[in-house]
Formats: structure tokens, C-alpha cells, sequence
């Protein structure tokens, strides 16, 4: 077996035109200024890429460079693995394929696969390790979102029992607590942190102004700390976090991951699966502290009737901080469900007999 090839030694850029015979596992190597035998087992044949030369290394640094494929393949018993990745790579078909598919994986690894993943991790994460990032996360809201409660004391002790009273029928593993804040520009809302730290915004008291509706948002929150929903939009959120503990199960990130608490959970809505089952465990809690569903129903209808009125107010003319402190503010009126579709589960709630 034959081919001829360009020779290079390895110590100058000049080359030297050769012929190169394979015969009994040695490759003879012939031209004007070079002849040398060398063991088969010596040479080192690299990867082909597309239609360039082949270059084929020598021991001491030396080089050969083909273009004859075939014939070294043949020649040097090239693995058959590069010749038939070198086919599917020149074989647009296949690339186009491959993107294809490539694609289609990285849409459901993170629509799926993601989410699979950080409900794994937060099964297997301490208690202790999700308090430390509930309270971190909390000192970062308070030092960039929101501000001291303006709340009358006994309002606010009377709001804490009315919690306390709830807190006995939910089953929860951790201790959870309420905390009261200004709320600013995000306007009425309420917040389950990690580790059971639930903030409830002086807006959001004012809004829904009577007991049996501000304690059914608290059931509402309280199913999102039942089922660490907060915790894990966290982890699906940053990715580095999630591949510390996935890869290497550090928790020596916990002070990363709480930093982000107040993009997430400011900026990002629960996922309709979260709120469904944040209702639902509410729907129940409410039951068994005996009130009633529909109470979550009316708390709904009462923030989406505030919302259509401070638009009306403002003639459509709102300013962004005010959108952002009406429509993003609300996350109870996200399209995640929709919220009829919350009210008429509530409703049917009420009218089961469990």
C-alpha cells in the first residue's frame, strides 16, 4: 500500500515531497533527502477534518501531510469510528439532523429537565440549609425592596394571630412565621421565602382590609411554603446553584442563591402547577380551620377589582413603576391560572363535602 505525502522534520517549514510504502506493519518512507523505516504501531494518524490534508505524526516531531485519504486509512488501519464520524460530519442531512434534535433536547431539558432536577435537589436539602437562605434572602429584600411596616402594632399582632391560628392545621415540617413590610413599589402582595418566612406588604392589609380574606392569602402562601415552591423556582432560576448542589452537593453557595430571592420571587411568577397546588392546600387548610374556601375566591376578586380600578384611575396613562406596582405586583392575578379559573376552583372547594 502507497501514498505520497509531503515530509516535514519538525525543525524548519520546509517540506519534502516523499513516498511512503506500507508493508509488513513498517512504513517505508522514501524521497530525495529522507529514507527511514518506522513501526506502524509509531505513527499516530490524526482525526480528519472536512477535506484538508491529513496530518500524520512522526516520533521526534516530524510530520507528514496527505490529501490522500483513502489510501492512508487503508494503509495505516485508521479506527473505523473517525472514518464514520468524518462521513456523518460531511453529511449535511445529518448536521442538519443533529441541530434538529440538539434543539429539541435543550428545549425540554430546561422546560423539563430543569425543574425535574431542582424538585430532586430540594428533597434532599436540610431544613436548615433552606432556613439560612429564607432569612439571607429576607435581609436582601429588606435592603434593596422593601421598607419598615407602618401597620398599627395591635393590627399587626392581631394579623400574627390570626397566622398562628392557621399554622396548627398545616402539617408543616419547619416553623413557619409572618413578617410585615412597606411593600413600596411592589405594591400589595405577599411572599413565601425559604424556610417558611412569609411577608405580607402593608398594601396588601389595606386592600383586602377584612380578617377572613387576608387569612385566606395566608393559606395560600402557606401552601407555597408545604411545597418549597420558592425554594425551588430558586434553584431552577440559577443554574449555578442548582449544578453545585446536583454535581458536587455544595451547599457553601447558599449566600449566592439567597441573593437572588428578590429577582425571583419579585420578578418571576409561580408556574400554573405551583399556584394550583398552593390553592389547593389552601382550599384544605381553610376547611380544617373552619372557613371557608371561598374566602381565597373573594380575596381574588377583591385585588383584581383594586387592580382595574388604579388602572382607571391613571386613564391608562400609568408610568412604568406603577405598572410594574399594578399588573407585576399582583401575582395572585397572574395568567398562572387565570384568575376565574382560581375563583371557580374555589367555589367548587366549597361545595365539596372533603
Amino acid at each position: 500500500m502507497h501514498f505520497e505525502a509531503d515530509y516535514f522534520d519538525g525543525k524548519s517549514s520546509r517540506g519534502h515531497r516523499v513516498g511512503v510504502t506500507v508493508e509488513g506493519g513498517i512504513a517505508q518512507i522514501r524521497g530525495d533527502i529522507v529514507s527511514m523505516d518506522i513501526a506502524v504501531t509509531d505513527i499516530h494518524v490524526q482525526t480528519r477534518l472536512g477535506n484538508m490534508p491529513r496530518r500524520i505524526r512522526l516520533p521526534e516531531g516530524a510530520i507528514l501531510v496527505t490529501p490522500d485519504h483513502a489510501e492512508v486509512e487503508r494503509a495505516l488501519g485508521v479506527p473505523k469510528i473517525q472514518i464514520v464520524t468524518h462521513r456523518l460530519e460531511s453529511n449535511l442531512a445529518f448536521v442538519f439532523t443533529a441541530l434538529v434534535l440538539l434543539l429539541f433536547a435543550g428545549f425540554f431539558a430546561y422546560t423539563d429537565g430543569i425543574p425535574w432536577l431542582a424538585e430532586r435537589i430540594e428533597q434532599r436539602l436540610p431544613v436548615n440549609t433552606e432556613t439560612e437562605i429564607g432569612e439571607e434572602g429576607l435581609n436582601a429584600l429588606d435592603k434593596l425592596i422593601l421598607e419598615k411596616s407602618q401597620l398599627f402594632e395591635p393590627r399587626r399582632q392581631r394579623l400574627t394571630d390570626l397566622f398562628n391560628d392557621l399554622v396548627p392545621f398545616t402539617g408543616l415540617a419547619v416553623k413557619p412565621r409572618i413578617e410585615f413590610r412597606d411593600g413600596g413599589w411592589i405594591g400589595a402582595n405577599a411572599l413565601a421565602l425559604p424556610g417558611g418566612i412569609v411577608v405580607v406588604t402593608d398594601q396588601l392589609v389595606s386592600v383586602l382590609e377584612t380578617d377572613d380574606l387576608i387569612a385566606a392569602v395566608l393559606a395560600h402562601e402557606l401552601g407555597h411554603v408545604q411545597h418549597r415552591h420558592s425554594l425551588r423556582q430558586l434553584l431552577q432560576r440559577s443554574m449555578t446553584g442548582l449544578i453545585a448542589f446536583a454535581v458536587m452537593g455544595d451547599v457553601s453557595g447558599v449566600g449566592a442563591l439567597a441573593s437572588a430571592v428578590p429577582t425571583v420571587l419579585i420578578h418571576s411568577h409561580y408556574s400554573r402547577d405551583f399556584e394550583r397546588e398552593a390553592d389547593t392546600f389552601a382550599f384544605a387548610l381553610l376547611k380544617r380551620a373552619g372557613r371557608s374556601p371561598l374566602d381565597l375566591g373573594h380575596a381574588l376578586d377583591t385585588l383584581e377589582r383594586s387592580l382595574v380600578r388604579a388602572k382607571s384611575t391613571n386613564g391608562g396613562r400609568d408610568s412604568e413603576q406603577k405598572k410594574r406596582r399594578g399588573e407585576g405586583a399582583y401575582r395572585y392575578l397572574s395568567t398562572h391560572p387565570g384568575t376565574e379559573e382560581r375563583i371557580h376552583a374555589a367555589e367548587e372547594a366549597a361545595k365539596s363535602p372533603n
